[in-house]
């Protein structure tokens, strides 16, 4: 696999081959050395416009003083990559720590990851599973516009680990909210709410938890028991797949709650906890107050009655993706809603992911869906 950026049907990928964290880092700088310095600039305006200059300027300021005390706790690995992005797009390595930080911090007191839904189910008349998932920033409202604009495809070759693989993600971070292996394997990460009881910032990051998912064997099971020995700072969800029926899961995960489902019919997560026995252990009495939280049951609801009543094949999965009310309202239960950045399908039996190629919110609703084989993707 060579190492390269190239556009293909409107969707920007960038393949990354490595011997070791800094070399893949350094290939990640240096490939999307503009696009990470457009990134900085368009979220720095973003803030302004919305927070104003001076508040802006602390965040800053802040920023710089809360990355020195972060580094000591992130691993040599994770930070070795840092340092190699770091180094090759000149830009400091108090933004790659902000990256590192972002979904703790942002979903905890904001909730901007609060309006992604993601589902399994099987192709009418077959045992065939198909995989579909959206990463939808909910708030803070504009958010979305900016990082719509430089979604990004990384294609992953670790000469260290054994699978290479696929993150929808954006120029400035190591992880997303879904890998994809070169073996069929696929995860969907969903954030578990942010009116949770209590927050352990001494426990693990999102990022170094993913990170550790590519280790090792790659197989439903194995990466169903890292994920149960793991100790997510707070909840969140995961749906796994290798394809088949008995290697399907949804994991409800935090840090000493943990709960699997197997796939059935169909295995559904629009960012609340599975059961009621988690939700009353993890969340706060007054968790269906959050207009967000009452958003996430009715768009589980809406994708839910859709399964359950149509025949589903690929277009069916496309037409529930762009479930939107008349104005993309996230609070209105709309799947497909204004803060819709990432969009795409995957049969993981199959090896083929059907991605949307749009670059403006919702992007389930303005693109088009374009299909790569797993052969093509991971050549």
């Amino acid at each position: 696999m060579a190492v390269k950026k190239e556009i293909k049907n409107g969707i920007k990928f960038v393949y990354l081959r490595g011997r070791t964290p800094y070399e893949i880092g350094f290939q990640h700088g240096e490939i999307l050395k503009d696009e990470i310095s457009l990134l900085i600039k368009d979220f720095l305006e973003y803030s302004r416009k919305r927070y104003g200059l001076i508040p802006t300027q602390f965040f800053n300021h802040l920023l710089i003083i809360y990355s020195m005390l972060i580094k000591r706790t992130i691993s040599d690995e994770i930070l070795e990559e840092m340092k190699g992005i770091s180094d090759a797009s000149g830009q400091p390595l108090k933004w790659l720590l902000f990256t590192y930080i972002i979904y703790e911090i942002g979903i905890r007191f904001q909730g901007f990851l609060s309006g992604c839904s993601a589902f399994m189910t099987m192709l009418s008349g077959s045992n065939t599973i198909l995989f579909a998932k959206t990463t939808d920033f909910s708030s803070p409202e504009g958010l979305s516009n900016v990082l719509a604009k430089h979604k990004t495809m990384f294609v992953y070759d670790c000469k260290w680990l054994e699978h290479k693989f696929l993150i929808p993600s954006f120029p400035l971070c190591l992880v997303g909210d879904s890998i994809i292996f070169d073996n069929g394997v696929i995860i969907g990460f969903n954030d578990g709410g942010k009116f949770i009881k209590s927050t352990n910032f001494k426990n693990e990051r999102i990022v170094k938890i993913q990170r550790d998912l590519t280790k090792g064997e790659i197989t439903s099971d194995s990466i169903k028991e890292k994920l149960l020995k793991s100790k997510p700072i707070k909840p969140f969800t995961a749906l796994i797949s290798d394809g088949s029926k008995n290697g399907s899961y949804l994991l409800d995960l935090s840090p000493k709650e943990k709960y699997v489902k197997n796939l059935e019919e169909n295995l559904i997560n629009t960012n609340f906890l599975a059961t009621e026995e988690m939700r009353t252990k993890i969340y706060k009495d007054n968790y269906m107050q959050d207009i967000h939280t009452k958003a996430s049951f009715i768009r589980y609801d809406n994708i839910k009655d859709c399964i359950d009543d149509e025949v589903i094949d690929i277009n069916e999965v496309e037409k529930i993706l762009a479930i939107h009310t008349k104005d993309n309202d996230i609070d209105k239960g709309s799947i497909a809603n204004m803060g819709t950045v990432h969009a795409f399908i995957c049969v993981p039996e199959q090896k083929k992911l059907f991605i949307a190629n749009g670059n403006k919110p919702p992007v389930n609703l303005n693109s088009e869906w374009v299909i790569f084989s797993f052969e093509e993707l991971f050549q």
